[in-house]
């Protein structure tokens, strides 16, 4: 019994946790919340404006008062750019509509152009 000695205990906690290679490049980032989440939840958070930077904290804008996060929680956020022109509105499909032998009438939810390339008839 005298001979025991006690071992050293292992680290549990040398996960390498992934950091996005445009992170320090980015203006606004997603911050991961690590509760619970409903059913259908995002992991990450709406993208907050960086205000500042150093290597393992980021400086956020979050509600107005500024908070320190940690890089190991963050993901960079991809923002389109206010310069482009909001994408072309195209015209509304009408429901098509085909009349049986018997006389009702049949619509189409989906439009059948798409799938088909020539509609016999």
């Amino acid at each position: 019994m005298h001979k025991l000695r006690p071992v050293p205990a292992s680290s549990h906690n040398r996960e390498n946790v992934f950091i996005h290679k445009d992170l320090p490049n980015s203006s606004h980032v997603c911050v991961r919340h690590d509760g619970v989440r409903r059913s259908l939840q995002s992991p990450y958070q709406v993208p907050y404006k960086v205000l500042s930077k150093s290597d393992k904290l980021f400086k956020l804008l979050i509600n107005g008062k500024s908070s320190f996060i940690s890089v190991d929680r963050l993901k960079p956020a991809f923002l389109a750019s206010e310069d482009e022109p909001p994408p072309a509105v195209g015209k509304k499909h009408e429901p098509v509509t085909a009349t049986t032998r018997f006389g009702r009438k049949v619509r189409f939810r989906i439009d059948p152009k798409i799938y088909v390339d020539t509609v016999p008839g």
